[in-house]
This record gives C-alpha cells, structure tokens and sequence, in this order.
C-alpha cells in the first residue's frame, strides 16, 4: 500500500497518514512525501508512535516504508498518559476570538485556522466545546471557507456556540449556519466549570 502525501499541506499528510494506521493495523505501507516541514512531522510522528521504518529519497522524494508491527506501538505510546489526562481534563473548552489565528497576516492565519480544525478530533482528550466570540462568530457564517470542518467536529459531538452579542455587532444572527446562539452568562458559566480552558 502506497500512502502518498506529495503536495497536501499541512496537517493533512501527518493526519492521512495517522487514519490509515488507525483503520489498517499490522498493515505494511509506503508513504511518499516532497516537503522537508512533511518530512520533519512524519518522522516525529513515527517515532514517537514508536512504529519501525525506514527512509529512503528517491528523485527528490521522500519514501518511509513502514513496516506492519504498527497497531499495539501506536495505541500505547503515541498517546501515552492520554487516560491520566483525559481523567484529569474531563471537560475542555476553546474560545476562538478571531475569524484567524495569530497576528500579522490573515492569509496565513485562515491557513493556520484550517489546520486547527481538521487537526482538533485527532487530539487527546477531545474538546467538547468551540465557543466563537468576537470575530470568531464569522466562522459560522454564510459562506464561510470553515462550514465543512466545522460540520465535521459537529458530527463528531463536539458543541459549537456562537455568542449572540457579537453575531448582532456584525448584523450576523440571520447568517448563522451551523452551532447554536449563546450568551455571556453561558460563556462565563461554561468557561468557570471546564476542567482546561484555551484561548485562540
């Protein structure tokens, strides 16, 4: 089986690659990658999941061939202390303020937005509850680039909650296309009783 990542940006390559280990174990494969920051995660990625491969470069391609002793390694060590975590973490929040991530270009903040995301039901222990404030709320709206992403968190049971008084600054409320309208007391109560918060 050939797994080839050439040209998908990141995290997508560390993330196909990850799906196929998860629904294939004990299966042999070959991945192709063309990017050194690809190279780099991948080559974390298995060695810290402690899977046995070995690296070549072909016409200035990157192959791992992986061999198939991957599915017990993988589940004990790549999230190693995940149950201690996810007992201590039971519930985790996030509070996306921003339409995009960080500062001093929003190109690359909506690409890094993107990332997060599709990156965010892979992670340990899983997040329960997006709450979109500020300019964050436009995430959830008319035509917005996230719906699909924001569709599959939502499939996945994850809470989307849009604050109700900055969707009325951005005269946004009839726009709201997936997630539920919430309000500050909400916010505060949600934001008070969650075991880990995290702000964007």
């Amino acid at each position: 089986m050939i797994i080839d990542v050439r040209g998908l940006p990141c995290p997508e390559p560390l993330l196909k690659v990850k799906q196929f280990i998860d629904k294939n174990e004990s299966k042999a494969f070959e991945i192709l990658l063309d990017t050194k920051s690809s190279y780099e995660n991948l080559s974390r990625f298995l060695n810290k999941s402690g899977v046995k491969y070995k690296e070549k470069k072909d016409n200035g391609c990157f192959v791992f061939s992986v061999s198939g002793e991957t599915s017990d390694i993988l589940h004990k060590s790549e999230f190693v202390g995940a149950e201690s975590i996810s007992a201590r973490y039971l519930t985790v929040t996030v509070i996306l303020s921003s339409d995009v991530i960080g500062n001093g270009n929003d190109e690359l903040g909506r690409v890094l937005m993107h990332a997060f995301l599709k990156t965010l039901p892979e992670i340990k222990p899983t997040v329960n509850t997006l709450i979109f404030m500020n300019s964050g709320v436009k995430l959830l709206c008319g035509d917005s680039e996230f719906l699909k992403a924001l569709e599959n968190l939502e499939s996945k049971g994850i809470k989307l909650l849009a604050c109700g008084m900055c969707l009325d600054f951005f005269n946004l409320k009839d726009e709201l296309k997936i997630g539920n309208i919430t309000n500050m007391y909400e916010i505060c109560e949600i934001s008070a009783n969650s075991d880990k918060l995290i702000k964007f």
